[in-house]
């Protein structure tokens, strides 16, 4: 079961949400009564009597030295003397320690011990009570300032709660009203087991604006989603990692055509074995023109791909002439070696493809390094000068890429904003059940 607070607090699930009441069924207040200790609702482990109560007091604990022990406790049992207001420990001048034998005596027992069993039942609710107070406090962060309440939550809820926190783009599409109730509608739907093709069916009578709203709003959120993968990642040297993100997101690379281009082959093999099997050349990727069939040669590097050398003619770096770096011109090279191969034994690969394609003088392309490393006018000259000169190779780099991406975004969102019907009209904030308390929530899971 998931979990989710409502305190200035941190949920069993995770994010931090006001306190608007703490008599939640199921929920547990937390009180601190240190830097390193707070105190939790006694557990009840018998239905507690007029004159009798039988429960148990637990403490969650930052203990470094032993993390999972992390709750103490007591066993604490009492009873009212005929006339008394209320319990022992109910007063605050009373403070309950171990079991002493004046203390057994005042409550009506004989010996030096008090021995308190539990029943399966009760050992139960222990059990679960414990439990509760482990999780929260191992995926809380352990013991936090001032009063807390945790409550359960439903695991519906909770998924819901993780995807809004994960993508708050597409939670920003809730807050338009048509969308929203579209999406309600869906989910009605789909709870009556109506099928994909009722579903077509139904969405091809809904009104064609509220319709095209809806999908734009949908491709926003995508394009933001990727938008801010790459932009976060500028900083990543992993090769690997930007062969998955254009594999994932095969439009990406579209961008860089004029002509209509889908991804044919991820680490295409284009020749060049040898009689014994050996060697042979794979591309990145390869795309291909959906009106002729002519395919396009790509080559990734990574963003921290250097693209300029050290100074080659000049003194001033302001005036300097500066040769390439071997990454940058081997990876042109490179990728020209691919479409030599290609285009000679073009007649082999095609034969043996699953699907067809041209090699007509095909295009080729390097993905390689930042622009924002030019740091002056004479390095983007020289870099400038290299690639517009390239008469078979484009050259683009990463951040070129990520600007491309941020103009489709603002095409699309200025574009529905232009034909929404509720266009002119202030965005509201992201509207969630429960407003967050803390500007840098922690999230953790079960």
């Amino acid at each position: 079961m998931g979990r989710i607070s409502f305190g200035d607090t941190l949920d069993w699930d995770g994010t931090l949400y006001p306190n608007p009441s703490s008599a939640i069924d199921g929920a547990i207040n937390m009180v601190s009564t240190s830097r390193y200790t707070a105190k939790s609702d006694p557990v009840e482990l018998t239905e507690t009597t007029d004159r009798m109560r039988y429960r148990f007091l637990a403490t969650n604990v930052d203990n470094p030295k032993n993390p999972s022990h992390c709750v103490e406790g007591k066993f604490v049992y009492e009873r009212k003397r005929k006339g008394d207001a209320s319990f022992p420990s109910d007063s605050a001048e009373t403070e309950l320690g171990p079991a002493s034998r004046g203390m057994l005596q005042r409550k009506g027992f004989n010996g030096d011990w008090l021995e308190l069993t539990l029943d399966t039942g009760e050992t139960r609710r222990l059990y679960e009570a414990l439990d509760a107070r482990y999780r929260i406090h191992q995926e809380g962060g352990g013991v936090q300032g001032g009063s807390t309440t945790y409550v359960p939550l439903d695991r519906s809820v909770s998924s819901l709660l993780k995807m809004m926190r994960e993508n708050p783009s597409e939670t920003r599409l809730l807050t338009d009203g048509n969308n929203f109730e579209l999406v309600k509608e869906m989910i009605r739907l789909m709870t009556q087991g109506t099928t994909r093709e009722q579903l077509g069916e139904i969405f091809s009578e809904l009104e064609k604006g509220h319709l095209d709203d809806f999908t734009v709003s949908l491709s926003l959120a995508q394009l933001e989603k990727v938008e801010k993968e790459i932009a976060e990642n500028l900083g990543n040297g992993n090769e690997e990692y930007w062969q998955r993100i254009f594999t994932d997101h095969q439009w990406i690379l579209s961008q860089v055509f004029s002509a209509p281009c889908t991804l044919l082959q991820g680490k295409a093999y284009v020749g060049g074995k040898a009689i014994d099997n050996s060697g042979g050349n794979i591309c990145d990727f390869l795309y291909q023109n959906e009106l002729t069939s002519n395919v396009t040669l790509i080559e990734i590097k990574t963003p921290l791909t250097s693209l300029l050398g050290t100074i080659y003619r000049g003194k001033e770096p302001e005036n300097a002439v500066y040769s390439l770096t071997s990454h940058m011109s081997g990876s042109v090279n490179q990728v020209l070696n691919y479409r030599d191969t290609l285009t000679k034994e073009y007649y082999m690969v095609n034969g043996r493809s699953s699907s067809h394609f041209e090699a007509l003088s095909p295009k080729c392309v390097v993905v390689i390094g930042k622009i924002s490393e030019l740091d002056t006018a004479s390095k983007k000259a020289t870099f400038e000068h290299y690639r517009n000169n390239l008469s078979d190779v484009t050259v683009v780099t990463f951040d070129e890429l990520l600007q491309r991406i941020q103009d489709l975004i603002a095409v699309l969102r200025t574009g529905n904003e232009a034909t929404s019907p509720t266009s002119g009209i202030r965005e509201p904030d992201i509207v969630i059940p429960f407003q967050q308390a803390n500007p840098n929530p922690r999230l953790v899971g079960r």
